[in-house]
């Protein structure tokens, strides 16, 4: 009886060992996701990926134009024309490169050695140089001209008699809306007072933008005749999508010489999966992926490889990617459905501390310290401690070494969690990757280090694929994130509020809608979405088509 009993044991585990070696050899096939084999790690050795599942935009994506841009001197102490220059010239580098100096280093004959010359006069204090003014005046450069100063171009008779307008105020009205093309839009701008006119001649200067006052009055609020573009607004330093910066933007394409027509008509869409780590639900990344495959949707997916959990009374879990074998095969299976990998940092949050919410992976922040103040917002510090190029290279790496070890492709693309980052963070991405795909944070010289840095922070989202100030190579993100998908509520982070701005950017000469999307939402919606933008004439492409 017991030489019977062994016979049989050895028997069943003989079956259970070749049943695991097939399961196995399938497994490398044909993963069935909540089978045996899903619990195993796919062997990627030799996998091909398709050229975008890694790819980042082609540096010659931006144009190879030159732009001299020329902003104030700093005379209040404030910043703000520094900040303001750093904003533009982010924005102008989609047409090419641009040169920043402040308009007192001017020199005779300069405007030649480039294509456009932007000026932004945000002092009226500042004094033009009579070379600058005469070059301006010459006509042999396009120029685009915001705000102050205009008045120091020539005499008011000869400027009229020269360009057929005459200004009237620079301390016009602050509180109006701006309507450009089909659009109206938001000012944004922080409180700038709008130039007005005493004298403008319709048959030699075409309005291109029109401010409406709380009073219903009409106001122009861009103008052009001649060489000279005039808006009488400073429409920088906002992350609001459907602004007047999406008339500045749209109006360099007239600034700068003209692109290919076939460019300047396209409208082009993008989409992010955001927030997949070790703990995301599988079966949610695969329904996006088959929807999106349906769709013929390229898209991105936003990956950290470490999970931490909140911090609470005992040790914060820990779980990487390599222990959720589902979940890389999920992964796996987006990327082969024409995907491209982005990495979101390490562990999307910092350490054994609440930075500034529970200290879990998707919630916190990671290359930036922060708090929430009584109302329960987030009130930025500053860097993190012991923050360095150095320090954040090290997490970057050890991010890139777990992707790896799994047989992943290495991501040409970073995204900053939650878009908050020092500039030693910054200048460890720039040297990492080829692109980011976010919103940049731009750091006023007027803050002193001491926190909270919030109010010297400037975030922004550009309509377009643009070099920012941080050398990085930037695919924009305008839209924002999906909070409610439902059809009938509106307001921040709804689906009507995503749909008004897709429109609005449609004003936008090439331009680009982005935004993310959790996929814990569903595929459903997700599909809805996608279906709207291609109504309003957008294509989805990929990154690295861009």
């Amino acid at each position: 009886m017991k030489r019977s009993v062994g016979v049989a044991a050895r028997w069943v585990l003989a079956l259970m060992v070749s049943s695991g070696l097939v399961l196995s050899a399938h497994a490398l096939v044909s993963p069935l996701p909540g089978s045996i084999v899903a619990l195993t790690l796919p062997n990627l050795a030799g996998h091909q990926w398709s050229p975008c599942a890694s790819g980042a935009p082609p540096a010659g994506s931006i144009e190879r134009r030159r732009i001299l841009l020329l902003h104030d001197q700093d005379l209040e102490g404030t910043g703000a024309a520094l900040i303001q220059a750093t904003l533009m010239e982010n924005l102008a580098s989609h047409f090419g490169r641009v040169r920043v100096i402040e308009v007192r280093n001017y020199r005779v004959g300069e405007i030649l050695h480039y294509d456009a010359v932007i000026y932004i006069g945000s002092s009226y204090r500042e004094r033009l140089s009579e070379a600058f003014r005469r070059d301006v005046d010459s006509g042999k450069r396009p120029v685009l001209w915001l705000k102050e100063n205009i008045d120091q171009l020539t005499d008011p008779a000869r400027f009229q008699s020269r360009y057929g307008w005459l200004w009237r105020s620079f301390e016009g009205p602050s509180d109006f809306t701006v309507r450009y093309k089909n659009a109206v839009l938001r000012p944004s701008g922080e409180g700038v007072d709008l130039t007005t006119f005493a004298a403008l001649d319709r048959k030699r200067v075409q309005t291109l933008a029109t401010a409406t006052t709380r009073s219903n009055e009409s106001i122009p609020w861009a103008v052009t005749s001649r060489h000279l573009t005039y808006i009488g607004d400073i429409p920088l330093g906002t992350t609001s999508t459907a602004d007047a910066s999406l008339a500045l933007a749209d109006l360099l394409h007239d600034v700068v010489p003209a692109a290919d027509p076939v460019v300047l008509n396209r409208h082009r869409a993008l989409v992010r999966i955001e927030d997949i780590g070790p703990m995301s639900n599988p079966d949610d990344l695969r329904a996006i992926a088959a929807a999106l495959k349906a769709e013929a949707v390229p898209y991105s997916i936003a990956v950290y490889p470490l999970y931490v959990g909140p911090v609470g009374n005992g040790r914060q879990r820990i779980v990487h990617l390599a222990e959720r074998p589902r979940v890389v095969r999920a992964i796996v299976e987006m990327l082969d459905g024409g995907a491209s990998l982005v990495l979101h940092g390490y562990s999307h949050q910092l350490g054994d501390r609440k930075n500034p919410r529970s200290g879990e992976s998707g919630t916190d922040y990671e290359f930036f310290s922060a708090h929430l103040d009584d109302a329960g917002n987030v009130v930025y510090d500053g860097p993190v401690p012991g923050d360095s190029q150095a320090w954040a290279q090290e997490r970057i790496e050890k991010a890139l070494a777990e992707l790896r070890d799994l047989g992943l492709p290495r991501p040409n693309m970073f995204n900053v969690p939650h878009y908050a980052a020092s500039p030693a963070d910054y200048a460890a991405i720039r040297a990492t990757f080829p692109a980011r795909y976010d919103r940049g944070q731009y750091f006023s010289p007027a803050w002193d280090g001491t926190p909270p840095v919030s109010p010297y922070i400037f975030e922004q989202s550009t309509p377009f694929l643009v070099r920012d100030d941080y050398g990085s190579l930037v695919v924009p993100e305008n839209l924002g994130y999906i909070a409610d998908p439902s059809e009938h509520t509106s307001g921040p982070n709804t689906r009507k509020d995503l749909l008004v701005g897709a429109a609005a950017l449609l004003t936008v000469r090439d331009s680009v809608a982005s935004f993310f999307y959790h996929p814990f939402l569903g595929s459903s919606r997700l599909v809805g979405l996608v279906r709207e933008l291609k109504k309003m004439g957008y294509t989805f492409t990929s990154p690295c088509e861009l």
